[in-house]
């Protein structure tokens, strides 16, 4: 196995993603493959406060599956985090002792804020350079962390129980969804989001995760399989409005054909639309940048910054 090659495993509310990097230095990190699976470990948990057990062996052989691939590709340490929904979940402790005994992976369950920093992390990082301040966006299916940074340092952290999948099973009950509902998710959004003290009038927004890329995907006519094709791209608010609207029009059906969907995700794409919305509206935001640098980058980043730390 290659010393230098380090895979990352984000077990998501709707998806398990795994990136593997080589990594030559903290400012030359080499991306050589990303894999996901939309296993939904957050399958009704609102409604049950406990795992679905088709959901739990669905995102376990997934693991399984991802740990082969990582090893194949001559990853020599396979670092985890799980979050929203196995934070939610009343067996999400439990469930994760078994997986990590049974994959022989240490998956670390992470506070919303923990996930708010790693993401905010990844941007900075990533984008420091754009401007003096970054507002950071993650859109998950359980949560949405949201950031404020300024010339690489992280100034504002916040944690939302806002999600794509949380707000579809909580708000949406029709197909195509009702206008009661809509609005329902809209005011929903409205009073978790925080006041940014902090953000300036002249700001970059940089976002990231699966609803973002999935938009921007069908924003630019991507097929939902290309990796790293949305990297670096804006996203007007008119063309999400636009988007939004069209699928908010659009039954089940229609959703998952609709160029750039990832089919498995047309169920809950109506409601992360909205999310990604109503918060690009709350704090006049005219575009924003679209980035697969998530979290997971972040892991990467904090796990190789403690490890200079420690001198190794």
């Amino acid at each position: 196995m290659a010393e230098n090659r380090l895979a990352a495993l984000d077990l998501g509310t709707n998806s398990l993603i795994m990136l593997v990097v080589e990594v030559h230095s903290l400012t030359d990190i080499r991306q050589l493959h990303v894999a996901a699976a939309l296993t939904r470990i957050g399958y009704r948990i609102q409604q049950t406060g406990a795992l679905n057990q088709s959901a739990a062996r669905r995102t376990t052989a997934a693991v399984m599956r991802f740990k082969t691939l990582a090893r194949r590709l001559d990853a020599e340490r396979i670092i985890a985090c799980a979050t929203s929904a196995l934070r939610d979940a009343r067996d999400g402790t439990e469930y994760l002792a078994v997986l990590s005994a049974r994959s022989g992976i240490a998956f670390r369950l992470i506070s919303g804020e923990e996930e708010a920093r790693l993401t905010a992390l990844a941007l900075s990082q990533t984008f420091a350079d754009r401007s003096p301040q970054l507002f950071g966006l993650d859109i998950g299916g359980g949560s949405t962390e949201i950031s404020v940074s300024e010339r690489g340092v992280i100034r504002e952290l916040h944690s939302l129980d806002i999600g794509a999948v949380r707000f579809s099973e909580r708000y949406i009950h029709h197909d195509p969804p009702h206008d009661d509902e809509v609005e329902s998710v809209i005011q929903a959004v409205e009073e978790k989001l925080p006041r940014l003290a902090g953000l300036e009038t002249d700001f970059t927004a940089v976002a990231c995760g699966g609803t973002m890329d999935t938009l921007q995907k069908i924003n630019l006519q991507i097929p939902f399989d290309r990796y790293n094709q949305v990297e670096a791209t804006d996203m007007h608010r008119n063309a999400l409005n636009d988007i939004t609207g069209h699928l908010l029009r659009s039954t089940l059906a229609e959703r998952r054909v609709i160029m750039g969907m990832e089919p498995q995700r047309a169920d809950i794409i109506p409601a992360g639309a909205l999310i990604a919305r109503t918060i690009m509206e709350y704090y006049h935001i005219p575009q924003l940048l679209i980035t697969e640098k998530g979290i997971r980058w972040g892991m990467v980043y904090d796990y190789l910054r403690s490890r200079q730390s420690a001198g190794k």
